[in-house]
């Protein structure tokens, strides 16, 4: 570390290098399974909402990162069959979200990898450790 930057500087690095290291080896995991972390993320959204499905807009809000165009990440996955939309019948604005079997096969394929993958990247962390790392980075998140 060099002494001479501040502390807050050389913080906000190490956060973001170490999420870019995580985030490649979880990409690399999802692109065996023809996905990309947006579209995973989609899919896992769309699996934990109940069977009337799920509008685009609470889909983005509720997205890990940010996409400029949830429209066309949701194209993409009703073409390779893995969501369905149709518009509500209590308010046509609304397009509602709900992914299909075949969705929900690949994710149940994927969970138990993307696990090992979470358990590999945190390894050299105890449990407690891990936990103090969730605080932290809430506390920085909410700051």
């Amino acid at each position: 570390m060099d002494p001479k930057q501040p502390i807050e500087r050389v913080a906000f690095i190490t956060v973001l290098r170490t999420a870019e290291e995580l985030r490649a080896r979880f990409e690399r995991l999802l692109k065996d399974y023809g996905l990309t972390e947006p579209q995973f993320n989609v899919l896992r959204i769309v699996r934990g909402a109940d069977k009337d499905g799920i509008p685009s807009q609470d889909i983005g809000r509720r997205m890990i990162t940010r996409v400029p165009d949830v429209t066309r990440l949701l194209e993409r996955l009703e073409q390779k069959g893995l969501v369905t939309r149709v518009r509500s019948d209590i308010d046509r604005r609304v397009v509602l979200t709900r992914i299909t079997t075949e969705g929900r096969k690949l994710l149940s394929q994927i969970d138990d990898p993307v696990d090992d993958c979470h358990r590999q990247q945190f390894a050299n962390m105890s449990k407690t450790d891990q936990k103090e790392l969730i605080r932290l980075l809430n506390a920085l998140a909410e700051g």
